[in-house]
């Protein structure tokens, strides 16, 4: 499949653990919260890597003390 990146445009790829990261009661973050998290943070004004460091605060937010049990990968990649 082929589409066009425009000026602006950003690709975010995020492994299973991102949406099943889960809090100190066992809740797991899931889709449409993370999807509110991405939507938070993406910003025209923040560069890729700014962007991705405040995913990863909100998901430690989300995550608090609780214990990690899968792996997290994010990749995000700004088309300027």
């Amino acid at each position: 499949a082929h589409h066009q990146l425009n000026p602006g445009d950003s690709i975010l790829i995020y492994t299973d653990g991102v949406t099943g990261l889960e809090d100190s009661q066992k809740n797991q973050l899931g889709e449409r919260e993370f999807n509110k998290i991405i939507c938070n943070c993406f910003k025209p004004n923040l560069t890729a890597v700014q962007t991705l460091e405040q995913i990863k605060k909100e998901l430690h937010d989300f995550q608090k003390d609780a214990d990690l049990k899968d792996d997290l990968t994010l990749f995000i990649c700004k088309y300027n």
